[in-house]
Protein backbone atom coordinates (compact mmCIF):
# COMPACT_ATOMS: atom_id res chain seq x y z
CA UNK A 1 0.00 0.00 0.00
CA UNK A 2 1.13 3.49 -0.77
CA UNK A 3 0.24 6.11 1.78
CA UNK A 4 0.62 9.83 1.80
CA UNK A 5 0.07 12.44 4.45
CA UNK A 6 -2.37 15.26 3.91
CA UNK A 7 -0.51 17.88 5.92
CA UNK A 8 -2.06 20.38 8.31
CA UNK A 9 -2.03 23.73 6.61
CA UNK A 10 -3.52 26.74 8.35
CA UNK A 11 -4.42 30.00 6.73
CA UNK A 12 -5.77 33.02 8.59
CA UNK A 13 -8.05 35.38 6.64
CA UNK A 14 -9.07 38.89 7.53
CA UNK A 15 -11.98 37.33 9.38
CA UNK A 16 -9.58 34.93 11.17
CA UNK A 17 -11.09 31.85 9.58
CA UNK A 18 -9.18 28.64 9.37
CA UNK A 19 -9.43 27.55 5.77
CA UNK A 20 -7.51 24.33 5.70
CA UNK A 21 -6.74 22.00 8.61
CA UNK A 22 -6.58 18.29 8.38
CA UNK A 23 -4.26 15.43 9.11
CA UNK A 24 -5.31 12.12 7.66
CA UNK A 25 -3.73 9.08 6.20
CA UNK A 26 -5.19 8.00 2.90
CA UNK A 27 -4.28 4.54 1.68
CA UNK A 28 -4.22 4.14 -2.05
CA UNK A 29 -3.91 0.83 -3.88
CA UNK A 30 -0.83 0.54 -6.10
CA UNK A 31 -3.19 -0.58 -8.85
CA UNK A 32 -4.55 2.95 -9.13
CA UNK A 33 -1.59 4.08 -11.20
CA UNK A 34 -2.32 1.32 -13.70
CA UNK A 35 -6.05 2.00 -13.97
CA UNK A 36 -7.60 3.78 -16.92
CA UNK A 37 -8.35 7.52 -16.62
CA UNK A 38 -11.30 8.45 -14.45
CA UNK A 39 -14.39 9.36 -16.45
CA UNK A 40 -16.21 12.23 -14.77
CA UNK A 41 -19.68 11.43 -16.08
CA UNK A 42 -19.39 7.73 -15.29
CA UNK A 43 -17.34 7.71 -12.08
CA UNK A 44 -17.60 11.12 -10.39
CA UNK A 45 -20.92 12.75 -11.25
CA UNK A 46 -22.96 9.95 -9.58
CA UNK A 47 -20.99 10.43 -6.34
CA UNK A 48 -21.51 14.19 -6.33
CA UNK A 49 -25.17 13.82 -7.26
CA UNK A 50 -25.91 11.35 -4.48
CA UNK A 51 -23.82 12.90 -1.72
CA UNK A 52 -23.46 16.61 -2.50
CA UNK A 53 -26.25 18.01 -4.67
CA UNK A 54 -28.78 18.24 -1.84
CA UNK A 55 -26.87 21.16 -0.29
CA UNK A 56 -24.60 22.13 -3.17
CA UNK A 57 -26.71 21.57 -6.26
CA UNK A 58 -29.13 23.40 -8.54
CA UNK A 59 -31.82 23.91 -5.85
CA UNK A 60 -31.32 27.50 -4.79
CA UNK A 61 -33.55 27.09 -1.73
CA UNK A 62 -31.38 24.28 -0.33
CA UNK A 63 -27.97 25.52 -1.47
CA UNK A 64 -25.36 26.12 1.22
CA UNK A 65 -22.31 28.41 1.12
CA UNK A 66 -23.11 29.44 -2.45
CA UNK A 67 -21.33 26.32 -3.75
CA UNK A 68 -22.68 24.36 -6.71
CA UNK A 69 -21.04 20.99 -7.19
CA UNK A 70 -22.93 20.54 -10.46
CA UNK A 71 -21.06 23.42 -12.13
CA UNK A 72 -17.38 23.22 -13.00
CA UNK A 73 -16.81 26.95 -12.60
CA UNK A 74 -18.20 26.90 -9.06
CA UNK A 75 -15.93 24.13 -7.77
CA UNK A 76 -12.84 25.82 -9.22
CA UNK A 77 -13.53 29.25 -7.69
CA UNK A 78 -12.65 30.52 -4.25
CA UNK A 79 -15.65 29.84 -2.06
CA UNK A 80 -17.21 31.80 0.77
CA UNK A 81 -14.84 30.13 3.24
CA UNK A 82 -11.83 31.18 1.21
CA UNK A 83 -11.02 27.65 0.06
CA UNK A 84 -11.31 26.11 -3.40
CA UNK A 85 -13.41 22.96 -3.57
CA UNK A 86 -11.28 21.30 -6.23
CA UNK A 87 -7.71 22.20 -7.16
CA UNK A 88 -6.86 20.16 -10.28
CA UNK A 89 -3.81 17.99 -9.73
CA UNK A 90 -3.63 18.80 -6.02
CA UNK A 91 -5.95 16.69 -3.86
CA UNK A 92 -4.23 17.83 -0.64
CA UNK A 93 -5.17 21.44 -1.46
CA UNK A 94 -8.77 20.66 -2.42
CA UNK A 95 -11.27 21.83 0.18
CA UNK A 96 -13.81 19.24 -0.89
CA UNK A 97 -11.49 16.36 -0.10
CA UNK A 98 -10.35 17.98 3.14
CA UNK A 99 -13.94 18.25 4.31
CA UNK A 100 -14.70 14.66 3.35
CA UNK A 101 -11.68 13.40 5.32
CA UNK A 102 -12.23 15.69 8.30
CA UNK A 103 -13.27 14.14 11.62
CA UNK A 104 -14.48 17.48 12.94
CA UNK A 105 -18.27 17.21 13.14
CA UNK A 106 -18.61 20.91 12.27
CA UNK A 107 -16.61 20.55 9.09
CA UNK A 108 -17.16 17.00 7.89
CA UNK A 109 -18.96 16.63 4.59
CA UNK A 110 -21.46 15.25 4.06
CA UNK A 111 -22.66 15.98 7.63
CA UNK A 112 -22.99 12.82 9.74
CA UNK A 113 -26.70 13.43 10.32
CA UNK A 114 -27.33 13.09 6.59
CA UNK A 115 -26.24 9.45 6.67
CA UNK A 116 -24.42 9.90 3.35
CA UNK A 117 -20.83 9.11 4.31
CA UNK A 118 -18.63 8.22 1.33
CA UNK A 119 -17.04 4.80 1.07
CA UNK A 120 -13.28 4.38 0.83
CA UNK A 121 -13.69 3.37 -2.81
CA UNK A 122 -15.55 6.61 -3.55
CA UNK A 123 -12.92 8.68 -1.78
CA UNK A 124 -10.20 6.96 -3.81
CA UNK A 125 -12.09 7.76 -7.02
CA UNK A 126 -12.39 11.44 -6.09
CA UNK A 127 -8.72 11.57 -5.12
CA UNK A 128 -7.61 9.96 -8.34
CA UNK A 129 -9.91 12.22 -10.37
CA UNK A 130 -8.33 15.33 -8.82
CA UNK A 131 -4.82 13.89 -9.26
CA UNK A 132 -5.54 13.38 -12.96
CA UNK A 133 -6.52 17.02 -13.39
CA UNK A 134 -10.21 16.95 -12.40
CA UNK A 135 -11.32 16.72 -16.01
CA UNK A 136 -14.97 17.70 -16.39
CA UNK A 137 -17.53 16.63 -18.97
CA UNK A 138 -21.18 17.31 -19.59
CA UNK A 139 -23.80 14.62 -19.20
CA UNK A 140 -23.20 12.00 -21.90
CA UNK A 141 -26.54 12.81 -23.55
CA UNK A 142 -25.27 16.32 -24.37
CA UNK A 143 -21.84 15.30 -25.64
CA UNK A 144 -21.15 14.70 -29.34
CA UNK A 145 -20.58 11.08 -30.27
CA UNK A 146 -16.89 10.32 -30.72
CA UNK A 147 -15.42 7.01 -31.79
CA UNK A 148 -13.03 5.88 -29.04
CA UNK A 149 -9.64 4.41 -29.70
CA UNK A 150 -9.77 0.63 -29.57
CA UNK A 151 -7.44 -0.50 -26.76
CA UNK A 152 -4.55 -2.74 -27.73
CA UNK A 153 -2.52 -2.78 -24.51
CA UNK A 154 -3.21 -3.98 -20.98
CA UNK A 155 -5.73 -6.53 -22.16
CA UNK A 156 -6.67 -9.62 -20.18
CA UNK A 157 -5.95 -13.00 -21.71
CA UNK A 158 -8.56 -13.84 -24.30
CA UNK A 159 -9.53 -13.80 -27.95
CA UNK A 160 -10.25 -10.52 -29.73
CA UNK A 161 -12.69 -11.06 -32.59
CA UNK A 162 -13.98 -7.48 -32.75
CA UNK A 163 -13.53 -4.09 -31.12
CA UNK A 164 -16.01 -4.85 -28.35
CA UNK A 165 -13.85 -7.77 -27.22
CA UNK A 166 -10.91 -5.40 -26.84
CA UNK A 167 -12.85 -3.06 -24.54
CA UNK A 168 -14.14 -5.98 -22.48
CA UNK A 169 -10.64 -7.41 -22.10
CA UNK A 170 -9.32 -4.01 -21.01
CA UNK A 171 -11.96 -3.93 -18.27
CA UNK A 172 -11.19 -7.50 -17.24
CA UNK A 173 -7.51 -6.64 -17.04
CA UNK A 174 -8.26 -3.91 -14.51
CA UNK A 175 -10.25 -6.42 -12.46
CA UNK A 176 -7.47 -9.03 -12.78
CA UNK A 177 -9.87 -11.44 -14.45
CA UNK A 178 -9.79 -13.40 -17.67
CA UNK A 179 -12.20 -13.98 -20.50
CA UNK A 180 -14.92 -16.57 -19.91
CA UNK A 181 -14.96 -19.67 -22.10
CA UNK A 182 -16.86 -19.26 -25.34
CA UNK A 183 -20.57 -20.07 -24.96
CA UNK A 184 -21.93 -23.10 -26.74
CA UNK A 185 -24.24 -22.58 -29.67
CA UNK A 186 -27.17 -23.74 -27.59
CA UNK A 187 -26.40 -21.11 -24.95
CA UNK A 188 -25.71 -18.40 -27.50
CA UNK A 189 -28.97 -18.70 -29.42
CA UNK A 190 -30.96 -18.87 -26.18
CA UNK A 191 -29.33 -15.71 -24.86
CA UNK A 192 -29.77 -13.65 -28.02
CA UNK A 193 -33.34 -14.85 -28.54
CA UNK A 194 -34.43 -13.89 -25.04
CA UNK A 195 -32.62 -10.56 -25.37
CA UNK A 196 -34.05 -9.51 -28.73
CA UNK A 197 -37.55 -10.96 -28.80
CA UNK A 198 -38.18 -12.06 -25.22
CA UNK A 199 -38.88 -15.65 -26.26
CA UNK A 200 -36.69 -18.78 -26.17
CA UNK A 201 -35.70 -20.35 -29.49
CA UNK A 202 -37.64 -23.30 -30.84
CA UNK A 203 -36.01 -26.71 -31.11
CA UNK A 204 -35.94 -26.35 -34.89
CA UNK A 205 -34.17 -22.97 -34.61
CA UNK A 206 -31.56 -24.40 -32.23
CA UNK A 207 -30.90 -27.34 -34.51
CA UNK A 208 -30.62 -25.08 -37.56
CA UNK A 209 -28.09 -22.86 -35.80
CA UNK A 210 -26.02 -25.82 -34.63
CA UNK A 211 -25.99 -27.23 -38.14
CA UNK A 212 -24.96 -23.93 -39.74
CA UNK A 213 -21.16 -23.98 -39.88
CA UNK A 214 -20.81 -20.78 -41.93
CA UNK A 215 -18.72 -17.93 -40.42
CA UNK A 216 -21.77 -15.65 -40.29
CA UNK A 217 -24.15 -18.15 -38.68
CA UNK A 218 -24.64 -15.97 -35.61
CA UNK A 219 -25.17 -12.83 -37.69
CA UNK A 220 -27.91 -14.61 -39.61
CA UNK A 221 -29.67 -15.50 -36.36
CA UNK A 222 -29.49 -11.86 -35.22
CA UNK A 223 -30.87 -10.62 -38.56
CA UNK A 224 -33.75 -13.08 -38.33
CA UNK A 225 -34.62 -11.94 -34.82
CA UNK A 226 -34.43 -8.26 -35.74
CA UNK A 227 -36.86 -8.88 -38.58
CA UNK A 228 -39.30 -10.68 -36.29
CA UNK A 229 -42.58 -9.04 -35.26
CA UNK A 230 -41.68 -10.04 -31.70
CA UNK A 231 -38.66 -7.70 -31.76
CA UNK A 232 -40.91 -4.65 -31.73
CA UNK A 233 -43.07 -6.23 -29.05
CA UNK A 234 -40.00 -6.80 -26.86
CA UNK A 235 -38.78 -3.20 -27.15
CA UNK A 236 -42.27 -1.75 -26.73
CA UNK A 237 -42.75 -3.27 -23.27
CA UNK A 238 -40.94 -0.49 -21.29
CA UNK A 239 -42.88 2.21 -23.18
CA UNK A 240 -46.18 0.49 -22.50
CA UNK A 241 -45.29 0.01 -18.83
CA UNK A 242 -44.30 3.66 -18.38
CA UNK A 243 -47.59 4.76 -19.94
CA UNK A 244 -49.46 2.30 -17.67
CA UNK A 245 -51.01 0.80 -20.75
CA UNK A 246 -53.59 -1.94 -20.33
CA UNK A 247 -55.84 -3.80 -22.74
CA UNK A 248 -58.66 -3.41 -20.20
CA UNK A 249 -59.76 -0.59 -17.92
CA UNK A 250 -58.90 -2.59 -14.82
CA UNK A 251 -60.80 -4.55 -12.22
CA UNK A 252 -63.78 -2.18 -12.09
CA UNK A 253 -64.65 -2.06 -15.78
CA UNK A 254 -63.97 -4.32 -18.75
CA UNK A 255 -65.69 -2.22 -21.37
CA UNK A 256 -64.38 -1.79 -24.90
CA UNK A 257 -61.11 0.11 -25.26
CA UNK A 258 -59.58 1.30 -28.50
CA UNK A 259 -56.15 2.12 -27.08
CA UNK A 260 -54.69 -1.08 -28.49
CA UNK A 261 -54.19 1.02 -31.64
CA UNK A 262 -51.50 2.98 -29.78
CA UNK A 263 -49.88 -0.27 -28.64
CA UNK A 264 -49.71 -1.42 -32.26
CA UNK A 265 -48.29 1.94 -33.29
CA UNK A 266 -45.43 1.69 -30.75
CA UNK A 267 -44.62 -1.87 -31.82
CA UNK A 268 -44.67 -0.81 -35.46
CA UNK A 269 -42.40 2.16 -34.76
CA UNK A 270 -39.72 -0.16 -33.40
CA UNK A 271 -40.14 -2.73 -36.14
CA UNK A 272 -39.92 0.02 -38.76
CA UNK A 273 -36.74 1.30 -37.08
CA UNK A 274 -38.17 4.79 -36.67
CA UNK A 275 -35.36 7.28 -35.86
CA UNK A 276 -35.33 8.14 -32.18
CA UNK A 277 -35.63 11.88 -32.79
CA UNK A 278 -38.90 11.21 -34.63
CA UNK A 279 -40.30 8.92 -31.95
CA UNK A 280 -41.02 11.48 -29.19
CA UNK A 281 -42.35 13.98 -31.72
CA UNK A 282 -44.67 11.43 -33.31
CA UNK A 283 -45.68 10.15 -29.88
CA UNK A 284 -47.36 13.44 -28.99
CA UNK A 285 -50.98 14.63 -29.00
CA UNK A 286 -50.12 17.46 -31.36
CA UNK A 287 -49.33 14.86 -34.02
CA UNK A 288 -53.05 14.38 -34.43
CA UNK A 289 -53.32 17.89 -35.81
CA UNK A 290 -50.18 17.70 -37.93
CA UNK A 291 -50.63 14.23 -39.42
CA UNK A 292 -54.24 13.14 -39.94
CA UNK A 293 -53.44 9.44 -40.11
CA UNK A 294 -55.29 6.77 -38.19
CA UNK A 295 -52.09 5.50 -36.57
CA UNK A 296 -51.09 8.97 -35.41
CA UNK A 297 -54.57 9.72 -34.15
CA UNK A 298 -54.67 6.56 -32.09
CA UNK A 299 -51.46 7.25 -30.23
CA UNK A 300 -52.35 10.94 -29.80
CA UNK A 301 -55.67 9.91 -28.24
CA UNK A 302 -53.91 7.59 -25.78
CA UNK A 303 -51.37 10.22 -24.69
CA UNK A 304 -54.16 12.77 -24.41
CA UNK A 305 -55.89 10.62 -21.81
Amino acid sequence: MVAFMVHCVFFTSARSRILLSVAAWLCVSPLLAQESPIDFDRDIRPILSDHCYKCHGPDEEQRQAGLRMDLQQSILEVGESGGIAVVPGKPHESEMLRRILSRDADEQMPPAEEGKALSQAQIRLLTQWIEQGARWSNHWAFEPIRRPMVPSEQLAAGQVLNAIDAFVLRGLHGLQQTQSPRASKEQLIRRVSLDLIGLPPTIAEVEAFIGDTSPDAYEKVVDRLLNSQHFGERLAVPWLDLARYGDTSGYHNDSLRDMWLWREWVIGAFNDNMPFDNLPQSNSPVTFYLTPRCSSKSQADFIGM
